[in-house]
């Protein structure tokens, strides 16, 4: 990962570049590669996505591939069901596309920070846009919009914005799906093609593991509780079903559910720390609210499921707290205007892109058009403010960490996945504050995992024109709340299948 701690020249916009080795390079790698860390991969829907590839070869409609993004794995899944399992679905009935299906692509220029210089290549040749998520990218937005309307290939996008961390819970979507879309549909109908529609296909993205996670959970649990200078937390010698749970949980249940303690309580250690930390060495900020917290005794004492739910609801209550106040540091260090009140001002989401791109106006000195020309004592500065702006971001990374756990739902009995998931942000967490970059470690592996793709169905966006020309900003959410529907029915049709699933195993 390149420096971010001395001036840097600007984050250039790098055009889309398309270039068919790299296509085939990735087409015939790409399926080895995930291999080794994903498979298999499946989906469900491919007749919709084949149809939608047929009427878009056949000039009928333009399609914007809006995909779910748990994880930073989900654009190759999705490469690998385009260039795979189309095809596949394409053949079984007997259908013969044109062109081999593939898709442009949205990704955030800051990837290039830690790829490097294959990324810097490879992103761009694949079609892919870089944008800017914290600013008005014009050169990106006029490529997206220029590849949306006359583009090889559908566009993909995800609505999110950015990874969540969760296979079960849908971030709030942000508007450029709807946007672009709309904007599409205007320059259609510019253009004399008011006969090809625009459709969204919402595409559901989950994973499973099939390992025994139990083991590597334990494993990291202690780690994280050495690192919160914990002492362990040994399962009891005598288990009582009875008093954890109505229906008596069997042993198994019983190990997952001490987990859930040890979790817990390393997340209340961590929450702890952070408030200290915060309201002693910032004053300037409403750290205040910040209560002070001691370890509550029932963690080594026992503690029963009932228990659990409120102490779950008030850790939810302390971390958007922490969130916003790990927010105010960083708006008041980089000049910002702090608008806290969600409904009556900037999001979570809008407040951290904010403060990443004011401190990486900081970083990146596009006010600066050549910095060799600068004096030795002029870089010295330039640098220290490099250096402070990078400091400030933490300060938002952990805000950005804090709200995947506060995305979690309160279950007294969590599925394996969701411990995995929590305990995963609880990680990176304590990296980020041992002062350790996620991006440049390694993710603990806890197992092999498979990915299934949900392909839902089509939304039709030329049908909303007339709702477009009287009321815009009514039409751009009301677009924007089918979409999180769409994706929201998806992965209810996975929880769906997976339920099936374990019904067939069980006959």
């Amino acid at each position: 990962m390149d420096s971010m701690t001395t001036a840097q020249p600007p984050l250039q916009f790098i055009p889309p570049a398309y270039n068919p080795w790299a296509y085939r390079l990735v087409k015939w790698i790409g399926p080895l590669w995930l291999r080794q860390r994903i498979y298999p991969i499946t989906a469900d829907g491919l007749d919709t996505l084949v149809d939608c590839y047929q009427q878009f070869e056949a000039g009928h409609h333009r399609f914007v591939l809006a995909y779910r993004h748990p994880t930073n794995m989900d654009p190759y899944c999705l490469m690998y069901t385009l260039t795979q399992l189309v095809p596949q679905a394409a053949k079984a009935r007997g259908i013969r596309l044109k062109k081999a299906p593939n898709s442009h692509f949205l990704y955030d220029r800051g990837v290039h920070l830690w790829l490097g210089s294959l990324g810097r290549w490879m992103l761009p040749s694949l079609g892919g846009i870089s944008i800017q998520r914290g600013k008005l990218d014009r050169p990106a937005l006029r490529a997206s919009r220029e590849l949306f309307l006359n583009g090889e290939w559908p566009l993909a996008i995800a609505p999110e914005g950015a990874i969540n961390g969760h296979n079960r819970i849908l971030n709030p979507l942000e508007p450029g799906v709807a946007q672009l879309s709309y904007w599409c549909l205007e320059d259609l109908h510019k253009a004399g093609r008011d006969h090809e529609d625009v459709v969204i296909l919402p595409i559901g993205i989950r994973y499973t593991y099939h390992d025994d996670l139990l083991p590597p959970l334990q494993d990291l649990l202690s780690q994280l509780e050495k690192d919160c200078g914990l002492p362990s937390l040994p399962l009891p010698n005598k288990l009582e079903p009875d008093k954890l749970e109505p229906d008596k949980l069997g042993p198994e249940s019983m190990r997952e559910q001490h987990l859930y303690v040890r979790m817990l309580r390393v997340g209340d250690a961590l929450l702890a720390t952070l408030e200290t930390f915060y309201r002693a060495f910032y004053p300037d900020v409403d750290a205040d609210e910040l209560a002070t917290h001691l370890e509550d005794p029932r963690y080594t004492q026992g503690i029963q499921l009932p228990e659990l739910a409120e102490t779950v609801k008030t850790m939810r209550i302390r971390l958007a707290r922490l969130l916003d106040v790990a927010l105010q540091v960083a708006e008041r260090r980089l000049q910002l205007k702090c608008q806290r009140k969600r409904g009556q001002g900037r999001t979570w989401s809008e407040r951290r892109h904010a403060v990443e791109q004011a401190g990486w106006d900081r970083i990146f000195r596009a006010d600066i058009p050549d910095l060799e020309t600068l004096s030795p004592i002029e870089r010295g500065l330039a640098d220290r403010l490099a250096q402070e702006a990078d400091l400030h971001l933490w300060h938002m990374r952990l805000a950005e960490t804090f709200t995947g756990i506060i995305g979690q739902t309160v279950d007294l009995r969590p599925p394996q996945e969701r411990l995995v998931e929590t305990t995963l942000h609880l990680w990176e967490v304590v990296s980020r504050i041992k002062g350790e970059d996620p991006l440049g470690r390694r993710t603990p592996h806890l197992g092999r995992k498979s990915a299934h793709l949900t392909i839902g169905d089509p939304i039709s966006v030329s049908s909303r024109w007339p709702e477009y020309q009287s009321n815009r900003r009514q039409a751009m959410s009301d677009l924007l709340a089918d979409v999180q529907r769409g994706l929201e029915k998806t992965l209810r049709s996975e929880q769906q299948a997976e339920v099936e699933g374990v019904a067939k195993a069980m006959v």
